[in-house]
């Protein structure tokens, strides 16, 4: 329970992490954090640890009382937006096509895809994530330029 997630977001409440119920804890004991509970309301550690755990809530015992566990915590001072840029690449194209052809639908072994502008580059396409695709070699060649 203690290593289950907990989604962290920062203080204008846009995700930018998940945590562990620990990490979680400890942020907000320390005064990093708030709890965020229903209807978004905010709660410091104190506040947090005296509301009262219904039976479906998950719990973390101590010595004289059960805290709720939260499940969304919010920053206090504002942190970065996140920022995954994923590099376009061969493999992660295969990846986010799931290793199948996008014209026949198949599943392919990786030896037997290739990767297809949609607008070829003759005709000015680019390399972007918007313009290449998955594609087994029959369709790439009835495709053609």
């Amino acid at each position: 329970m203690i290593n289950s997630s907990v989604l962290v977001l920062n203080k204008t409440f846009v995700p930018i992490n998940i945590t562990t119920v620990k990490r979680a804890f400890c942020m907000l004991y320390t005064g990093i954090a708030l709890a965020v509970g229903e209807s978004f309301r905010t709660f410091d550690f104190e506040s947090w640890s005296e509301l009262m755990a219904d039976r479906n809530d998950d719990i973390i015992g101590t010595a004289d009382r059960a805290i709720k566990i939260p499940r969304v915590i919010a920053l206090i001072t504002y942190d970065r937006m996140p920022y995954n840029k994923i590099k376009l690449s061969r493999a992660n194209v295969y990846i986010r096509d799931q290793n199948s052809c996008q014209y026949c639908g198949k599943v392919f072994p990786r030896s037997e895809l290739t990767i297809d502008h949609i607008t070829p580059r003759a005709f000015g396409g680019a390399t972007t994530w918007e313009n290449v695709v998955c594609c087994c070699i029959a369709c790439n060649r009835k495709k053609g330029g």
